[in-house]
């Protein structure tokens, strides 16, 4: 095939794909002047059905970090807060377990990117202790 022979084949190929190109912007063109056109109209037209009752968030919300927010509290939930798997071990081993022996078992319990430390649970228990 000669050189000429190549590139007018190349030329025809790169036409054709350049022509397919151009359909499928036309037709993309088309859909958006439709989406205008509808979204155009629906600000235009009255609201069809008044809400009829106020979106209410639930009395209690299974995330402690809804609930935070909700009460407008600054900062961050404690880790041991945001996993309530997590606390829910700490609780039921705080009334008869030092700190220290709830650390260990929750080190051997808890894959390492769960696990906390002293420090953590301490400040956790001063904040949640009840008063004896």
């Amino acid at each position: 095939m000669s050189p000429d022979a190549r590139n007018r084949a190349l030329i025809a190929a790169l036409l054709t794909e350049a022509h397919q190109t151009g359909v499928l912007v036309a037709a993309a063109m088309d859909q958006n002047h439709r989406l205008v056109a509808a979204l155009k109209a629906a600000l235009q037209s009255p609201v069809q059905s008044p809400v009829q009752t106020p979106v209410k968030a639930p009395a209690t919300s299974p995330d402690p970090a809804a609930e935070h927010r909700r009460n407008h509290r600054p900062g961050t939930l404690s880790r041991i807060t945001r996993d309530p798997e997590l606390e829910a071990f700490i609780r039921a081993r705080i009334d008869t377990e030092t700190l220290t022996a709830i650390i260990a078992e929750i080190a051997a319990t808890f894959p390492p990117e769960r696990r906390i430390g002293l420090s953590v649970l301490s400040r956790w228990w001063r904040k949640h202790a009840k008063p004896r």
